[in-house]
């Protein structure tokens, strides 16, 4: 199963070291600033 993971910039962080299972397929990761969160992970 493919998964679309749409959350707020500001728990990126958070769900990219915490929630994300290696197990799944994720087709995409949105968030709804994404300026912000290329700034936060550059």
């Amino acid at each position: 199963m493919r998964i679309l993971l749409v959350i707020l910039s500001d728990s990126l962080h958070f769900v990219l070291t915490k929630v994300l299972n290696p197990d799944n397929e994720y087709s995409a990761i949105v968030v709804d600033e994404p300026e912000l969160a290329k700034k936060k992970f550059r």
